[in-house]
């Protein structure tokens, strides 16, 4: 990873902008870094493919965060469900023809009970979401609450999972994911 983020940033690499000065990266490479940066940072990314009930077929990324990497749960009151909460942002993207749908959601999932010798686990959870509708010039932003449960494979590197969510108000719907978790440390 070292080894990338030195190309990345390189005066020498392809991600500089040849007429710019040599801190000026390319609008393409910031993506890059910022994906990569993400990386890092979340103990588990996925990507998952979803099927909408009003907008059809579309794709996705999730991060996953424990919430206690981002605040104190000691001394809080149920503080042993509050330390196995997670914080999980998700991005969903749908092309029902000629309009765009991109979804923006925020969740806090809980992991309940293990099946099978630990080999998978249910969890449920509930959030907002911001969606943005898009046809030709004209776009609609609308926020809403979400409720989902599934179930997700205990695999250190690569794990599946399967979701069902559901809207309420702003674009609410109900859709079902089926996804590949990385870096997950057998969570």
């Amino acid at each position: 990873m070292r080894h990338l983020m030195q190309h990345l940033t390189s005066p020498t690499s392809p991600c500089f902008a040849p007429d710019a000065s040599l801190g000026r990266i390319r609008p393409s490479a910031r993506g890059a870094l910022a994906l990569l940066a993400a990386v890092a940072l979340l103990p588990g990314c996925a990507t998952f493919a979803e099927y909408d009930s009003d907008q059809d077929f579309g794709i996705g990324i999730r991060g996953h965060l424990p919430l206690e990497r981002v605040i104190s749960t000691e001394g809080m009151v149920g503080e042993a469900t509050a330390s196995r909460l997670e914080l999980a942002g998700s991005l969903h993207r749908f092309s029902p023809g000629p309009a765009n749908l991109v979804i923006g959601s925020a969740d806090l999932v809980l992991p309940l009970v293990a099946i099978g010798d630990e080999a998978a686990r249910l969890y449920a959870g509930g959030g907002v979401h911001l969606g943005r509708l898009s046809v030709g010039d004209d776009s609609d932003l609308k926020a809403g609450a979400t409720l989902l449960g599934g179930l997700r494979f205990q695999h250190r590197v690569a794990a599946p999972f399967f979701e069902v969510r559901g809207g309420i108000g702003g674009y609410s719907s109900l859709s079902a994911m089926a996804g590949l978790r990385f870096f997950t440390g057998g969570n």
